[in-house]
């Protein structure tokens, strides 16, 4: 009985079937061809969005949006600008690497670096129009947001904030092309490379402050008080929103006149400490819902395997607008995976130097417990 080898049979391609190049004489590498015309364009919508983590709706918007508005002209420009974001869109959507990505779309492994590169430059460029801190009758709505989401909500929420952790690759001990990194620093409490990304969203889950990049050893308090806006809040500034309104934090965050933070459990809390402990738990729910929609609509955020770690945190401010962009259309993801704040809580409270500030910042969370 003869043989046949899987490598030595020729099948006939009917037209809807993906086609190969055949490229046994000249030596190039065996891709997929004709795979956004021949497969993309003939899914269905559901599967569009199990593939890509967006609707063809939002897909479109991007289009209007990344093409003409940021002009992106990429430096593999013999490739179509709607393929090359498309590109960019299923690296973020799965764990595919670059070499998978580069055979699935007919491009060289290089083009295909340069393509996610160039799209993740462009929309960090641009971060501010889709990262948007609310200000004047956008605070009203985000408040009257919070207030509409939980029967027993917080009054006078602006926002949410939390630290989740993202796997990376961790730091090379041989590194002659960057300068070396602290690898102890990356290596969190649970011995995991990570690297911590600071949100606040509102009321729609849309993300308006971010602050990424801190090393996953760090403390969530450590990394707001270095954060831009952890500055502006505990200066006490009212640049960002009125003194009679604030945003929610865990325990892991300091007390402030504007971020309030639960009574710490020492087994003695009041009536009226554990209803508001409650109240504010319920409110602040929200980030934890933000950020499970976000690890859940894009893979590459369970595990972020990038050599350069300058780049990790473009890489996931190019997620977070995404994740905006499609809460501005009504795109929601509803994960399957539950979410849980990686955030690491300090039974020590924390001292200011300022006794007055504090006694003030306590009293008002008094005086709101009472409601």
């Amino acid at each position: 009985m003869t043989k046949l080898s899987f490598f030595t049979q020729t099948q006939s391609l009917d037209n809807d079937e993906v086609l190969y190049t055949t490229t046994s004489f000249t030596g190039k590498v065996l891709k997929t061809a004709l795979y956004v015309e021949s497969v993309v364009s003939k899914l269905r919508d559901c599967d569009f969005k199990s593939h890509f983590r967006l609707s063809r709706q939002t897909v479109e918007l991007l289009f209007q949006l990344l093409i003409p508005s940021y002009g992106i002209s990429l430096r593999c420009g013999r490739h179509d600008p709607k393929k090359q974001i498309l590109i960019g869109l299923w690296y973020f959507a799965n764990q595919e690497s670059y070499r998978q990505i580069s055979d699935r779309f007919d491009v060289s492994l290089g083009s295909s670096i340069t393509i996610i590169n160039c799209m993740v430059d462009k929309i960090c460029e641009n971060a501010d129009r889709f990262i948007i801190w609310a200000k004047g009758n956008k605070l009203n709505d985000t408040i009257e947001g919070f207030t509409s989401l939980r029967t027993n909500a917080f009054p006078k929420v602006v926002g949410a904030i939390d630290g989740a952790h993202i796997k990376i690759l961790a730091p090379w001990t041989k590194r002659n092309k960057m300068p070396p990194l602290d690898r102890n620093s990356y290596i969190n409490r649970k011995q995991v490379a990570t690297e911590l990304l600071q949100g606040i969203c509102d009321s729609e889950y849309k993300f308006i402050n971010i602050f990424s990049g801190w090393p996953g050893s760090a403390h969530d308090a450590h990394v707001f008080k270095n954060s831009p806006v952890g500055k502006q809040l505990i200066s006490n500034s009212l640049n960002l929103f009125p003194r009679d309104m604030h945003i929610l934090g865990d325990c892991s965050y300091p007390l402030l006149h504007c971020l309030m933070t639960p009574y710490r459990d020492n087994g003695h809390l009041t009536r009226e400490q554990r209803h508001f402990n409650y109240k504010l738990s319920s409110s602040r729910i929200v980030i934890e819902q933000s950020f499970g929609k976000l690890f859940g609509r894009f893979r590459r955020l369970r595990f972020l395997d990038v050599y350069d770690k300058t780049k990790c945190a473009k890489f996931i401010t190019t997620c977070v607008c995404l994740h905006n962009i499609c809460m501005d259309t009504s795109d929601d993801w509803s994960s399957h995976e539950a979410y849980t704040s990686n955030s690491i809580s300090n039974d020590k409270d924390t001292c200011s130097d300022v006794i007055i500030l504090k006694m003030l910042q306590k009293q008002k969370r008094c005086n709101m417990s009472i409601f």
